[in-house]
């Protein structure tokens, strides 16, 4: 790591009020809001301006509704107060729909099964697509204008992650044999099988300005892809464990990722988890953060060069006595004030 490098001036600073694990985060369009969303249930959405947290670092808004945990969330593009979130299990079938100055959910749309982890909106933000990973693997469109499905299409693989892009034409799908599949739309046809991992792939980070796309598997390895040509670039082999997700920041310059940890330390406070910061250029590491989650989320922040990612923290908890519990906290990782 180099220790003259740009993040050595950074600040790290935890955003608290989750009662369980974050499972997801994702950044408004213009970068001001900071979406969570937890196993307690809950969504928060945290102001910033624009590298530090306002309101004494407390959320701004806390968002309920869910019947159990937040698994994945996104912000409708160009609305900086719409977003969509979804649980996975049997108690939660439904996709649902906030919006922050109501404080509530505006709308929601039941599933047809359980299993629903992943959301991709279309670049107009009229459309929702839906990963589904139950049984009987799917990808379900909802217009988001008449609130209903529009079609379901079933896959032999169980989506993992997806992305809109690099056209609107076009949908990317992380899968579990390994592939991202690049389908064509509307009719959900395959382009492209880039297939660069030999494990599950898990994560998909798009640099659309660039035409560059990473895909983070199982076998511990990410991949980049130039997706004018259709041809692997490079790869990154730094990480111990699965990649559960990537994210490139504006420019294309770094590339942030989430992987597990094989450190011997069990100290209290050793990291099950890390995160990491590395150059697009050079595929070398910059920067590394221990974290206790081994599963996080990392999101860059889509105007400003600040990284969000989840991480656990244990505090004592009066009402049962004073035993310890662990909580989710974000990471917002950002310039000086």
């Amino acid at each position: 790591m180099d220790p003259d490098n740009i993040f050595s001036k950074y600040n790290a600073r935890e955003l608290s009020g989750h009662r369980k694990k974050i499972h997801t985060l994702a950044w408004s369009p213009n970068g001001k809001r900071l979406a969570t969303g937890s196993q307690d249930y809950a969504i928060r959405i945290w102001a910033l301006e624009p590298y530090h947290v306002s309101k004494s670092e407390r959320a701004e808004i806390e968002l309920k509704g869910h019947a159990d945990a937040v698994v994945s969330l996104q912000w409708r593009p160009g609305h900086q107060e719409l977003l969509a979130s979804v649980c996975a299990s049997d108690k939660d079938k439904c996709v649902r729909f906030w919006d922050v100055r109501a404080g509530k959910s505006s709308s929601y749309v039941s599933m047809p099964a359980a299993g629903s982890i992943c959301l991709a909106w279309s670049p107009d933000g009229n459309t929702l697509a839906v990963g589904n990973n139950s049984k009987d693997s799917s990808i379900t469109f909802i217009d988001v204008r008449k609130n209903k499905i529009t079609k379901s299409y079933s896959t032999k693989y169980e989506p993992r992650m997806m992305i809109w892009g690099p056209t609107s034409s076009q949908l990317l799908v992380a899968t579990s044999d390994g592939s991202v599949d690049v389908l064509s739309l509307p009719d959900m046809g395959r382009l492209w099988a880039l297939k660069g991992h030999t494990h599950t792939c898990y994560s998909l980070a798009l640099d659309k300005e660039n035409g560059i796309l990473a895909t983070g598997g199982g076998d511990a390895l990410i991949s980049i892809w130039d997706l004018a040509s259709v041809v692997c670039t490079g790869t990154v082999t730094i990480m111990d464990g699965p990649v559960w997700d990537l994210s490139i920041s504006k420019g294309g310059q770094y590339m942030a990722y989430s992987s597990d940890s094989l450190s011997n330390d069990t100290t209290v406070g050793a990291g099950r988890g890390v995160v990491d910061i590395v150059s697009m250029k050079t595929k070398e590491l910059i920067t590394s953060f221990s974290t206790r989650s081994s599963s996080g989320t990392v999101a860059w922040n889509p105007e400003y060069p600040v990284l969000a990612y989840a991480d656990d923290r244990d505090e004592t908890d009066g009402r049962t006595g004073g035993s310890r519990t662990t909580i989710g906290v974000a990471i917002v990782f950002a310039p000086p004030k």
